[in-house]
């Protein structure tokens, strides 16, 4: 997500993230930090310890296509939209969500 952003990607496989990439996003003279979480369940059990007191924007990825490039099912992605939006919010107090689709498999 994060060289979509900065205007790098070029369309290859992206690669999963593994545990938690931190890095600097510069956008309209603003600078912000980037946290990528990795969001196999295996890394679940750590996010939430960089929530805590935090006001921040959360951009959940969900990709509308599973790994054979075949369309989701809508349940499927509404769920998934729903963990994640109970897990941010009984992580974070204060902070705000945007999902991002995508019609990729990432």
């Amino acid at each position: 997500m994060l060289r979509m952003l900065e205007g790098e990607y070029d369309g290859s496989d992206p690669g999963r993230t593994v545990g938690v990439e931190i890095s600097r996003l510069e956008l309209e003279e603003r600078e912000f930090s980037v946290f990528d979480y990795g969001g196999q369940k295996e890394f679940h059990t750590t996010h939430d310890r960089f929530f805590e007191g935090s006001a921040s924007v959360f951009v959940i990825v969900v990709s509308l296509v599973d790994e054979l490039g075949e369309l989701r099912m809508v349940e499927e992605i509404l769920e998934e939209i729903d963990y994640w939006d109970r897990f941010v919010n009984s992580c974070c107090e204060e902070g705000e969500i945007l999902i991002l689709f995508l019609f990729f498999y990432f």
